[in-house]
């Protein structure tokens, strides 16, 4: 069985919609990857003028293009993508993220060794060098309240009044969390087929609440994963 004809470990899936420049570099990223890690690219394109399918199709042709009539939405786009993957593990992936040697097999193996995590996140790396925020609480009452009356600001690592957005979490070790943000998620195919694929009532923003709500609420843990990094423009 050739390299090509291996069944995945990892598919990704990649959302695209018009930043044709930003996701060529995410898809150069993916391809200097090589061999280590079995896997497919699935990019979903949601109906972009500005020539990204164009350019997908003609410069990677080992990428499945799926290419949709209309902007059907994030969540709706991903889950078509991942309708078509084959992968022990799903990826899905922002088309805005370039992703570095080691960091998918450090996140693979890491789930090879807890088999009860359902939705696994890297760090988040700015352009500027600094960190990105990828880690949220669930939205209550309390902690919308603080955020609204801004005491997340005056208390940013207090658990009480930090908010939801967490805005002094130190991204400094591996832990459970109660939501991790789409920018990057790394997902077992039996935690998938256990949870089910992004709510697409929700056409962009909102789905990352409800999937990490949904993989606890099934008994799954959600985790950031500190030994695992890639940019995020």
């Amino acid at each position: 069985m050739t390299a090509s004809e291996r069944i995945p470990t990892v598919s990704i899936v990649i959302v695209t919609w018009n930043g044709k420049k930003y996701a060529l570099e995410c898809l150069d990223s993916l391809r200097a990857l090589g061999d280590a890690l079995a896997t497919e690219v699935i990019v979903v394109d949601n109906a972009s003028t500005d020539g990204t399918p164009e350019a997908i199709r003609d410069l990677y042709p080992e990428v499945k293009l799926v290419r949709n009539e209309c902007n059907l939405g994030f969540a709706r786009a991903n889950n078509i993508g991942i309708a078509v993957a084959h992968g022990e593990y799903l990826c899905l992936v922002n088309s805005d993220v370039v992703v570095p040697r080691g960091c998918l097999e450090r996140m693979v193996a890491y789930l090879r060794v807890h088999p009860d995590i359902g939705l696994l996140g890297p760090k988040m790396l700015s352009p500027d060098g600094g960190l990105g925020k990828s880690v949220n609480r669930l939205p209550t009452v309390w902690n919308y309240l603080c955020f609204a009356l801004g005491l997340h600001l005056l208390a940013p690592k207090s658990k009480l009044f930090g908010g939801f957005l967490l805005d002094g979490y130190p991204y400094d070790k591996t832990e459970d969390v109660e939501m991790l943000t789409g920018w990057f998620w790394m997902v077992p195919r039996t935690a998938l087929q256990q949870v089910g694929g992004l709510d697409e009532r929700f056409f962009i923003y909102g789905e990352d609440i409800d999937w990490s709500y949904r993989f606890l609420k099934a008994g799954w843990r959600v985790v950031f994963f500190a030994e695992a990094e890639a940019l995020h423009y």
